[in-house]
């Protein structure tokens, strides 16, 4: 009786685990299938907390990049994103995630110039970059809200440049994309975990009779 009650009991946590996993799928299904298109405007406007966007008319700023590292070497980074028809915007609570690997090269050369090289070195580096270091162009990739860098208190790091805290901030992971395979598999796992309370609550009833 005692082992039944177990069995019972683990079914049932495994049920909520996978039909859990199935609403994931859901959400995924109906929030990611469709890219949805905004200026930088209605979507600061709108500040979504998911979606699939291309985000028009963005000015991403490497200078002001909080930047996740490994052996000195820049890996990730969480950049501020501007409306590039506003050059006096000072603050946003759009900001970009980022690991392509242009990218990291630039933020990478910056460090060493600023590692290595004087002050007018450095701004005389910045001027022949400028357009590698203020990035103007559309923003695509898959929007969350409280994707955070590990070991790190990001919104001291971004001080008074966000005007809300990062956690309510919409965050764009650059370069991500649906993955309709995976939402479909979260599916079925959750269908499975709907079906098997029905299958196995009336065999084990069985048995113990």
């Amino acid at each position: 009786m005692k082992a039944g009650f177990v069995m019972l009991m683990c079914l049932f946590i495994c049920s909520i685990i996978l039909v859990a996993y199935g609403a994931k799928g859901a959400l995924e299904s109906r929030h990611y299938n469709t890219q949805k298109v905004a200026t930088y405007h209605n979507f600061s406007e709108a500040n979504p907390s998911d979606g699939w966007y291309r985000v028009k008319g963005c000015q991403l700023d490497l200078t002001l990049a909080v930047e996740e590292q490994q052996s000195n070497v820049t890996v990730r980074a969480m950049v501020p994103v501007f409306d590039v028809r506003n050059p006096g915007q000072r603050t946003t609570h759009v900001l970009a995630v980022m690991d392509d690997r242009p990218t990291m090269k630039t933020l990478n050369d910056m460090d060493e110039q600023m590692r290595f090289k004087s002050k007018q070195e450095l701004q005389d580096w910045l001027i022949a970059h400028r357009s590698e270091v203020q990035l103007k162009r559309d923003l695509v990739g898959l929007v969350h809200k409280g994707i955070y860098m590990p070991m790190m208190d990001l919104d001291s790091k971004f001080g008074s440049l966000t005007d809300m805290p990062i956690s309510d901030c919409s965050v764009v992971a650059s370069g991500w994309e649906p993955d309709p395979a995976g939402a479909r598999m979260k599916l079925v796992l959750g269908s499975i975990g709907m079906i098997v309370p029905l299958i196995a609550i009336p065999w084990m009833f069985r048995r113990r009779d």
